[in-house]
Protein backbone atom coordinates (compact mmCIF):
# COMPACT_ATOMS: atom_id res chain seq x y z
CA UNK A 1 0.00 0.00 0.00
CA UNK A 2 0.93 3.30 -0.87
CA UNK A 3 0.75 6.57 1.14
CA UNK A 4 -0.13 10.33 0.14
CA UNK A 5 0.76 13.32 1.61
CA UNK A 6 -1.22 16.48 1.78
CA UNK A 7 0.54 19.37 2.24
CA UNK A 8 -1.24 22.66 2.67
CA UNK A 9 0.63 25.75 4.48
CA UNK A 10 -1.41 28.24 7.37
CA UNK A 11 -1.41 31.24 4.63
CA UNK A 12 -3.84 29.01 2.49
CA UNK A 13 -7.51 30.18 2.99
CA UNK A 14 -9.00 26.60 3.11
CA UNK A 15 -7.88 23.14 2.70
CA UNK A 16 -10.69 22.64 -0.02
CA UNK A 17 -8.73 22.24 -3.39
CA UNK A 18 -6.35 19.68 -1.99
CA UNK A 19 -9.52 17.96 -0.26
CA UNK A 20 -10.98 17.39 -3.85
CA UNK A 21 -7.34 16.14 -5.62
CA UNK A 22 -7.46 13.68 -2.40
CA UNK A 23 -10.68 12.35 -3.24
CA UNK A 24 -9.57 11.97 -6.56
CA UNK A 25 -6.53 10.11 -5.63
CA UNK A 26 -8.89 7.75 -3.33
CA UNK A 27 -11.25 7.06 -6.66
CA UNK A 28 -8.00 6.33 -8.76
CA UNK A 29 -6.28 3.61 -6.20
CA UNK A 30 -9.12 3.53 -2.86
CA UNK A 31 -6.28 0.96 -1.65
CA UNK A 32 -3.97 3.91 -0.70
CA UNK A 33 -3.57 5.93 2.04
CA UNK A 34 -4.32 9.49 1.62
CA UNK A 35 -3.66 12.16 4.19
CA UNK A 36 -2.45 15.42 5.90
CA UNK A 37 1.53 15.43 6.60
CA UNK A 38 3.48 17.50 8.64
CA UNK A 39 6.89 17.84 9.60
CA UNK A 40 6.93 14.42 11.22
CA UNK A 41 6.31 11.99 8.23
CA UNK A 42 6.24 14.26 4.94
CA UNK A 43 9.51 11.86 3.83
CA UNK A 44 7.78 8.78 4.37
CA UNK A 45 4.83 8.95 1.65
CA UNK A 46 5.61 8.03 -1.72
CA UNK A 47 3.61 10.97 -3.04
CA UNK A 48 3.85 14.51 -1.66
CA UNK A 49 0.74 16.60 -2.66
CA UNK A 50 1.45 20.35 -1.93
CA UNK A 51 -0.72 23.17 -2.15
CA UNK A 52 1.11 26.67 -3.27
CA UNK A 53 -2.13 28.93 -2.83
CA UNK A 54 -0.52 32.22 -2.17
CA UNK A 55 2.93 33.57 -2.68
CA UNK A 56 4.22 32.85 0.74
CA UNK A 57 3.45 29.80 0.29
CA UNK A 58 6.16 29.02 -2.70
CA UNK A 59 8.67 30.03 0.12
CA UNK A 60 7.59 28.23 3.14
CA UNK A 61 7.28 25.19 1.03
CA UNK A 62 11.63 25.31 0.44
CA UNK A 63 11.77 25.85 4.38
CA UNK A 64 9.83 23.51 5.19
CA UNK A 65 12.35 20.37 2.63
CA UNK A 66 14.88 22.39 4.48
CA UNK A 67 13.61 21.89 8.13
CA UNK A 68 13.22 18.34 7.60
CA UNK A 69 16.21 17.41 5.33
CA UNK A 70 14.17 16.07 2.17
CA UNK A 71 16.13 16.31 -0.68
CA UNK A 72 14.09 16.10 -4.01
CA UNK A 73 16.92 14.85 -5.85
CA UNK A 74 16.59 11.25 -4.10
CA UNK A 75 13.36 10.69 -5.73
CA UNK A 76 11.31 10.13 -2.79
CA UNK A 77 8.58 11.25 -2.37
CA UNK A 78 7.59 12.16 -5.28
CA UNK A 79 6.72 15.95 -4.81
CA UNK A 80 3.45 17.09 -7.04
CA UNK A 81 2.62 20.79 -6.71
CA UNK A 82 0.11 23.27 -7.63
CA UNK A 83 -2.46 26.44 -7.19
CA UNK A 84 -2.53 29.70 -8.04
CA UNK A 85 1.36 30.26 -6.93
CA UNK A 86 2.48 27.00 -9.28
CA UNK A 87 1.76 28.27 -12.67
CA UNK A 88 5.19 29.72 -12.83
CA UNK A 89 7.10 27.06 -11.36
CA UNK A 90 10.36 27.77 -12.45
CA UNK A 91 11.64 29.78 -9.72
CA UNK A 92 11.22 26.31 -7.58
CA UNK A 93 12.83 24.34 -10.13
CA UNK A 94 15.01 21.43 -8.15
CA UNK A 95 12.05 21.57 -5.69
CA UNK A 96 9.88 19.76 -7.15
CA UNK A 97 8.93 16.68 -9.63
CA UNK A 98 5.88 17.88 -11.21
CA UNK A 99 3.45 20.81 -11.61
CA UNK A 100 -0.11 20.90 -11.99
CA UNK A 101 -1.43 24.17 -13.52
CA UNK A 102 -5.62 24.36 -13.37
CA UNK A 103 -7.67 22.71 -11.48
CA UNK A 104 -6.08 19.33 -10.21
CA UNK A 105 -8.58 16.43 -9.50
CA UNK A 106 -8.93 15.23 -13.35
CA UNK A 107 -5.11 15.71 -13.39
CA UNK A 108 -4.02 13.56 -10.92
CA UNK A 109 -4.88 10.34 -12.22
CA UNK A 110 -3.37 10.26 -14.99
CA UNK A 111 -0.62 11.86 -13.68
CA UNK A 112 -0.37 9.04 -10.63
CA UNK A 113 -0.97 6.23 -13.76
CA UNK A 114 1.82 7.79 -15.71
CA UNK A 115 4.64 7.61 -12.87
CA UNK A 116 3.24 3.96 -11.72
CA UNK A 117 3.90 2.69 -15.20
CA UNK A 118 7.10 4.54 -15.35
CA UNK A 119 6.13 6.67 -18.33
CA UNK A 120 6.93 9.98 -19.29
CA UNK A 121 3.21 12.68 -17.92
CA UNK A 122 4.33 15.68 -19.86
CA UNK A 123 2.05 15.61 -22.20
CA UNK A 124 -1.26 15.04 -19.81
CA UNK A 125 -3.25 18.47 -20.23
CA UNK A 126 -2.49 20.52 -16.93
CA UNK A 127 1.32 19.08 -16.24
CA UNK A 128 3.07 21.86 -17.02
CA UNK A 129 6.39 21.64 -19.19
CA UNK A 130 8.34 24.81 -21.14
CA UNK A 131 7.22 23.68 -24.10
CA UNK A 132 3.50 23.97 -23.94
CA UNK A 133 0.79 23.01 -22.29
CA UNK A 134 -2.77 23.54 -21.18
CA UNK A 135 -4.55 24.40 -17.83
CA UNK A 136 -6.97 21.75 -16.77
CA UNK A 137 -10.26 22.58 -16.47
CA UNK A 138 -11.93 20.05 -14.48
CA UNK A 139 -15.10 18.29 -16.31
CA UNK A 140 -17.63 18.88 -12.60
CA UNK A 141 -17.13 20.40 -9.67
CA UNK A 142 -17.77 17.54 -6.59
CA UNK A 143 -20.92 16.65 -5.05
CA UNK A 144 -19.26 16.36 -1.47
CA UNK A 145 -19.29 18.87 1.20
CA UNK A 146 -15.89 18.73 2.90
CA UNK A 147 -15.13 19.19 6.47
CA UNK A 148 -11.36 21.72 7.15
CA UNK A 149 -8.43 19.37 7.43
CA UNK A 150 -7.20 21.98 10.17
CA UNK A 151 -10.08 22.32 11.91
CA UNK A 152 -13.49 20.26 12.24
CA UNK A 153 -16.08 23.37 13.09
CA UNK A 154 -16.60 24.61 9.29
CA UNK A 155 -18.22 22.41 6.45
CA UNK A 156 -16.93 24.07 3.03
CA UNK A 157 -19.43 23.39 -0.07
CA UNK A 158 -18.33 24.41 -3.65
CA UNK A 159 -21.25 26.06 -5.12
CA UNK A 160 -19.65 27.66 -8.30
CA UNK A 161 -15.52 27.86 -9.57
CA UNK A 162 -14.41 30.70 -11.62
CA UNK A 163 -15.80 34.08 -12.01
CA UNK A 164 -17.81 35.55 -15.08
CA UNK A 165 -16.53 39.32 -14.57
CA UNK A 166 -12.87 39.34 -15.86
CA UNK A 167 -11.61 42.44 -13.86
CA UNK A 168 -8.59 43.33 -15.36
CA UNK A 169 -6.80 42.32 -12.05
CA UNK A 170 -7.82 39.45 -10.97
CA UNK A 171 -5.82 36.30 -11.93
CA UNK A 172 -8.64 33.45 -10.83
CA UNK A 173 -11.21 34.98 -13.60
CA UNK A 174 -8.19 34.75 -16.24
CA UNK A 175 -7.70 31.49 -15.15
CA UNK A 176 -11.17 29.22 -14.19
CA UNK A 177 -14.59 29.70 -16.32
CA UNK A 178 -17.44 29.80 -14.82
CA UNK A 179 -19.35 26.84 -13.64
CA UNK A 180 -22.08 25.66 -10.85
CA UNK A 181 -22.96 22.95 -9.15
CA UNK A 182 -26.61 22.34 -9.35
CA UNK A 183 -29.05 23.34 -7.06
CA UNK A 184 -30.11 19.90 -6.27
CA UNK A 185 -27.00 18.40 -5.30
CA UNK A 186 -25.87 21.69 -3.35
CA UNK A 187 -29.19 21.29 -0.71
CA UNK A 188 -28.20 18.12 -0.53
CA UNK A 189 -25.02 18.73 0.65
CA UNK A 190 -26.32 21.06 3.07
CA UNK A 191 -28.55 19.13 3.89
CA UNK A 192 -26.27 16.52 5.50
CA UNK A 193 -23.30 18.57 6.64
CA UNK A 194 -22.22 17.71 10.36
CA UNK A 195 -21.62 21.45 11.51
CA UNK A 196 -23.52 24.49 12.05
CA UNK A 197 -21.20 26.51 10.38
CA UNK A 198 -21.53 26.01 6.44
CA UNK A 199 -18.92 28.12 4.12
CA UNK A 200 -21.04 28.31 0.39
CA UNK A 201 -18.12 28.93 -1.03
CA UNK A 202 -17.63 30.56 -4.52
CA UNK A 203 -15.56 33.31 -5.40
CA UNK A 204 -18.31 35.56 -5.95
CA UNK A 205 -21.69 33.26 -3.91
CA UNK A 206 -23.97 36.21 -5.35
CA UNK A 207 -23.83 35.02 -8.81
CA UNK A 208 -24.96 31.29 -8.20
CA UNK A 209 -28.04 31.42 -10.15
CA UNK A 210 -30.15 30.16 -6.98
CA UNK A 211 -28.62 31.70 -4.23
CA UNK A 212 -31.51 33.19 -2.07
CA UNK A 213 -33.01 29.77 -1.85
CA UNK A 214 -30.02 28.44 -0.05
CA UNK A 215 -29.87 31.38 2.03
CA UNK A 216 -33.50 30.62 3.07
CA UNK A 217 -33.05 26.99 3.63
CA UNK A 218 -29.91 27.62 5.79
CA UNK A 219 -32.20 29.93 7.94
CA UNK A 220 -34.56 27.31 8.09
CA UNK A 221 -31.77 24.78 9.16
CA UNK A 222 -30.32 26.92 11.82
CA UNK A 223 -27.02 27.10 9.81
CA UNK A 224 -24.59 29.57 9.60
CA UNK A 225 -22.66 30.75 6.46
CA UNK A 226 -19.72 31.47 6.79
CA UNK A 227 -18.85 32.57 3.06
CA UNK A 228 -19.34 35.98 2.44
CA UNK A 229 -17.85 37.47 -0.29
CA UNK A 230 -20.62 39.09 -2.43
CA UNK A 231 -19.99 41.25 -5.83
CA UNK A 232 -21.42 44.71 -4.39
CA UNK A 233 -23.39 45.06 -7.51
CA UNK A 234 -25.68 42.37 -6.20
CA UNK A 235 -26.05 43.49 -2.90
CA UNK A 236 -29.18 45.16 -3.25
CA UNK A 237 -31.00 41.91 -4.09
CA UNK A 238 -30.36 40.86 -0.30
CA UNK A 239 -32.09 42.01 2.76
CA UNK A 240 -30.54 38.87 5.10
CA UNK A 241 -26.61 37.90 5.47
CA UNK A 242 -24.37 36.23 8.19
CA UNK A 243 -21.68 38.57 6.91
CA UNK A 244 -21.10 40.90 4.01
CA UNK A 245 -17.34 41.25 1.91
CA UNK A 246 -16.89 42.72 -1.12
CA UNK A 247 -14.77 44.12 -2.90
CA UNK A 248 -14.67 47.85 -4.29
CA UNK A 249 -11.16 47.72 -5.28
CA UNK A 250 -10.51 51.28 -6.63
CA UNK A 251 -10.52 54.18 -4.99
CA UNK A 252 -11.99 56.43 -7.49
CA UNK A 253 -14.65 56.15 -10.21
CA UNK A 254 -12.51 56.53 -12.92
CA UNK A 255 -10.10 53.32 -11.24
CA UNK A 256 -12.89 51.46 -11.64
CA UNK A 257 -14.12 51.93 -14.81
CA UNK A 258 -10.16 50.97 -15.83
CA UNK A 259 -10.39 47.98 -13.87
CA UNK A 260 -13.21 46.59 -15.24
CA UNK A 261 -15.83 46.98 -11.82
CA UNK A 262 -17.65 50.13 -13.23
CA UNK A 263 -19.18 51.96 -10.56
CA UNK A 264 -20.08 55.86 -9.83
CA UNK A 265 -19.72 57.41 -6.42
CA UNK A 266 -23.14 58.06 -6.22
CA UNK A 267 -23.72 54.51 -7.09
CA UNK A 268 -21.44 53.26 -4.47
CA UNK A 269 -22.98 55.45 -1.82
CA UNK A 270 -26.35 53.96 -2.82
CA UNK A 271 -24.92 50.00 -2.22
CA UNK A 272 -23.18 50.94 0.99
CA UNK A 273 -26.16 52.70 2.68
CA UNK A 274 -28.33 49.53 1.36
CA UNK A 275 -26.13 47.58 3.96
CA UNK A 276 -26.04 49.43 6.66
CA UNK A 277 -30.01 50.37 6.46
CA UNK A 278 -31.59 47.34 4.69
CA UNK A 279 -29.81 44.18 5.52
CA UNK A 280 -30.01 41.85 8.89
CA UNK A 281 -28.86 38.91 10.23
CA UNK A 282 -30.62 35.56 9.59
CA UNK A 283 -32.06 36.57 13.53
CA UNK A 284 -33.23 40.20 12.43
CA UNK A 285 -30.50 42.13 14.08
CA UNK A 286 -28.96 45.17 11.83
CA UNK A 287 -25.98 44.02 10.76
CA UNK A 288 -23.21 46.10 12.40
CA UNK A 289 -20.25 45.55 10.26
CA UNK A 290 -18.95 44.44 6.86
CA UNK A 291 -15.60 44.14 5.16
CA UNK A 292 -14.36 46.31 2.14
CA UNK A 293 -11.58 45.34 -0.23
CA UNK A 294 -9.28 47.78 -1.97
CA UNK A 295 -6.01 47.79 -4.18
CA UNK A 296 -3.52 50.17 -3.62
CA UNK A 297 -0.75 51.49 -6.06
CA UNK A 298 -3.12 50.51 -9.12
CA UNK A 299 -1.52 51.49 -12.49
CA UNK A 300 -4.66 53.45 -13.26
CA UNK A 301 -4.72 55.68 -9.91
CA UNK A 302 -2.33 56.77 -7.34
CA UNK A 303 -2.59 58.61 -3.75
CA UNK A 304 -4.72 61.58 -5.68
CA UNK A 305 -7.30 59.49 -5.94
CA UNK A 306 -8.06 58.84 -1.55
CA UNK A 307 -9.55 61.70 -1.13
CA UNK A 308 -12.72 60.91 -3.69
CA UNK A 309 -12.96 57.78 -1.78
CA UNK A 310 -12.78 59.60 1.50
CA UNK A 311 -15.42 61.89 0.63
CA UNK A 312 -17.99 59.02 -0.43
CA UNK A 313 -17.62 57.74 2.93
CA UNK A 314 -18.27 60.84 4.56
CA UNK A 315 -21.47 61.02 2.63
CA UNK A 316 -22.14 57.52 4.17
CA UNK A 317 -21.19 58.51 7.77
CA UNK A 318 -23.77 61.16 7.43
CA UNK A 319 -26.52 58.98 6.92
CA UNK A 320 -25.86 56.64 9.51
CA UNK A 321 -28.09 56.36 12.60
CA UNK A 322 -26.12 53.99 14.82
CA UNK A 323 -22.22 52.99 14.48
CA UNK A 324 -21.20 50.49 11.59
CA UNK A 325 -17.68 49.49 11.75
CA UNK A 326 -16.28 49.00 7.88
CA UNK A 327 -13.38 46.87 8.09
CA UNK A 328 -11.25 48.21 5.17
CA UNK A 329 -8.83 45.54 3.82
CA UNK A 330 -5.87 46.87 1.46
CA UNK A 331 -3.70 44.87 -0.23
CA UNK A 332 -1.17 45.71 -2.91
CA UNK A 333 -1.65 45.58 -6.99
CA UNK A 334 0.18 42.66 -8.48
CA UNK A 335 -0.05 42.09 -12.08
CA UNK A 336 -0.93 38.42 -11.77
CA UNK A 337 -0.61 35.86 -14.91
CA UNK A 338 -2.88 35.47 -17.43
CA UNK A 339 -4.31 39.27 -16.56
CA UNK A 340 -4.69 41.82 -18.51
CA UNK A 341 -2.39 43.84 -16.31
CA UNK A 342 0.15 40.95 -16.47
CA UNK A 343 3.01 42.90 -17.72
CA UNK A 344 2.64 46.01 -16.17
CA UNK A 345 5.09 47.95 -13.72
CA UNK A 346 4.91 48.23 -10.30
CA UNK A 347 6.41 50.62 -7.41
CA UNK A 348 7.74 48.60 -4.85
CA UNK A 349 8.82 51.41 -3.20
CA UNK A 350 5.55 53.65 -3.21
CA UNK A 351 4.63 56.33 -0.50
CA UNK A 352 0.90 55.41 -0.82
CA UNK A 353 1.13 53.91 2.69
CA UNK A 354 1.64 57.33 3.95
CA UNK A 355 -0.57 59.25 2.36
CA UNK A 356 -3.41 56.18 2.98
CA UNK A 357 -2.74 57.20 6.52
CA UNK A 358 -2.54 61.39 6.68
CA UNK A 359 -5.43 61.92 5.01
CA UNK A 360 -7.80 59.11 6.37
CA UNK A 361 -10.37 60.62 8.41
CA UNK A 362 -12.33 60.22 11.38
CA UNK A 363 -16.38 60.16 11.38
CA UNK A 364 -18.93 59.88 14.29
CA UNK A 365 -21.05 56.76 13.96
CA UNK A 366 -18.32 55.01 10.93
CA UNK A 367 -15.33 53.31 12.44
CA UNK A 368 -12.88 52.59 9.82
CA UNK A 369 -10.85 49.87 11.09
CA UNK A 370 -7.83 49.35 8.66
CA UNK A 371 -6.57 45.92 7.99
CA UNK A 372 -3.36 45.34 5.45
CA UNK A 373 -1.98 48.02 3.41
CA UNK A 374 0.81 47.86 0.44
CA UNK A 375 3.66 44.91 1.61
CA UNK A 376 7.15 46.66 2.05
CA UNK A 377 9.35 46.77 -0.92
CA UNK A 378 11.18 43.43 0.05
CA UNK A 379 7.69 41.58 0.77
CA UNK A 380 6.72 42.72 -2.82
CA UNK A 381 9.64 41.85 -4.97
CA UNK A 382 9.79 38.59 -3.20
CA UNK A 383 5.90 37.90 -4.47
CA UNK A 384 7.02 39.21 -8.15
CA UNK A 385 9.87 36.51 -7.73
CA UNK A 386 7.36 33.90 -7.51
CA UNK A 387 5.86 35.16 -10.85
CA UNK A 388 8.49 36.23 -12.74
CA UNK A 389 11.42 34.41 -12.05
CA UNK A 390 12.81 31.72 -13.81
CA UNK A 391 15.48 28.96 -12.98
CA UNK A 392 17.99 31.64 -11.82
CA UNK A 393 16.10 32.57 -9.41
CA UNK A 394 15.95 29.20 -6.92
CA UNK A 395 19.50 30.14 -5.26
CA UNK A 396 17.55 32.98 -4.42
CA UNK A 397 14.50 31.54 -3.28
CA UNK A 398 16.29 29.43 -1.02
CA UNK A 399 18.36 31.94 0.54
CA UNK A 400 15.08 34.02 1.31
CA UNK A 401 12.69 31.20 2.40
CA UNK A 402 15.88 30.08 5.08
CA UNK A 403 18.92 32.58 5.53
CA UNK A 404 16.92 35.79 5.36
CA UNK A 405 13.19 34.89 5.91
CA UNK A 406 12.99 37.93 8.02
CA UNK A 407 13.51 39.99 4.62
CA UNK A 408 9.91 38.96 3.72
CA UNK A 409 8.12 40.24 6.35
CA UNK A 410 10.39 43.55 6.65
CA UNK A 411 8.74 46.56 5.68
CA UNK A 412 11.94 49.04 4.97
CA UNK A 413 13.62 50.08 2.06
CA UNK A 414 16.67 48.95 3.27
CA UNK A 415 15.15 45.55 2.96
CA UNK A 416 14.05 46.50 -0.38
CA UNK A 417 17.92 47.18 -1.42
CA UNK A 418 19.09 44.06 0.29
CA UNK A 419 16.53 41.87 -1.51
CA UNK A 420 17.43 43.41 -4.81
CA UNK A 421 21.24 42.67 -4.32
CA UNK A 422 20.40 38.93 -3.13
CA UNK A 423 18.52 38.45 -6.63
CA UNK A 424 21.35 40.21 -8.71
CA UNK A 425 24.03 37.69 -7.40
CA UNK A 426 22.20 34.95 -8.52
CA UNK A 427 22.01 35.97 -11.94
CA UNK A 428 18.63 37.65 -12.19
CA UNK A 429 18.02 41.09 -12.97
CA UNK A 430 16.26 42.47 -10.40
CA UNK A 431 14.34 45.53 -12.29
CA UNK A 432 12.88 42.67 -13.66
CA UNK A 433 10.62 42.06 -11.37
CA UNK A 434 9.27 45.62 -10.97
CA UNK A 435 9.66 47.05 -14.91
CA UNK A 436 6.91 46.61 -17.92
CA UNK A 437 7.56 44.06 -19.49
CA UNK A 438 7.77 44.61 -23.24
CA UNK A 439 5.27 42.72 -25.38
CA UNK A 440 8.50 41.00 -27.19
CA UNK A 441 9.63 39.89 -23.77
CA UNK A 442 8.09 36.07 -23.05
CA UNK A 443 6.48 36.08 -19.97
CA UNK A 444 7.47 32.42 -18.05
CA UNK A 445 3.64 31.27 -18.48
CA UNK A 446 3.38 32.51 -22.06
CA UNK A 447 3.28 28.77 -23.39
CA UNK A 448 0.44 27.67 -21.11
CA UNK A 449 -2.52 27.73 -23.11
CA UNK A 450 -6.15 28.58 -21.97
CA UNK A 451 -8.72 26.14 -23.66
CA UNK A 452 -11.67 28.05 -23.13
CA UNK A 453 -10.19 31.60 -23.89
CA UNK A 454 -10.50 32.15 -27.82
CA UNK A 455 -8.84 35.73 -28.10
CA UNK A 456 -6.41 36.70 -25.39
CA UNK A 457 -6.89 40.25 -24.32
CA UNK A 458 -4.74 43.45 -24.48
CA UNK A 459 -3.38 44.38 -21.25
CA UNK A 460 -4.19 47.58 -20.19
CA UNK A 461 -2.04 50.63 -20.30
CA UNK A 462 -0.02 51.71 -17.19
CA UNK A 463 -1.35 55.18 -17.65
Amino acid sequence: MKRVGLLAFSSAASTLGLEVVADAVRREYPEWQVGAVDHTDAKEVDYLLVSLYWWRDVYAFVSFLDQIGLDPRQGKPVIVIGGMSAVNPLPLTGYYHHAVVGDGEDVIGPLLRALESDTDPSSIQGVWNRTGCSLATASHLPAKAYTEIRTNKVTRIEIARGCKMGCAFCQLAAMKPYRENPFPVVKQLVLQAPTKTVALFAPDRATYSRYDDLEKLLARLGKRNSGSDVRLTKILRYQKASMVRFGVEAFSAAGRRAIGKPMSNDTLLRHLMHISSNITTQTGKPLTSATCYMIGDLPCEDHRALPEFWDVLQRWADTLTQRFTLFLSVSSFTPSPFTRYERTRINPYSDFNRHFMATRPRFDKLIIASRGALIGPAPRLAQMLTIRGDESCKRAVYHLATKERKLLMDRSESAGKRFEKIVKASGYDPTWLSDEWPADRSLPWQHVERPWVHAIRPHLPTT
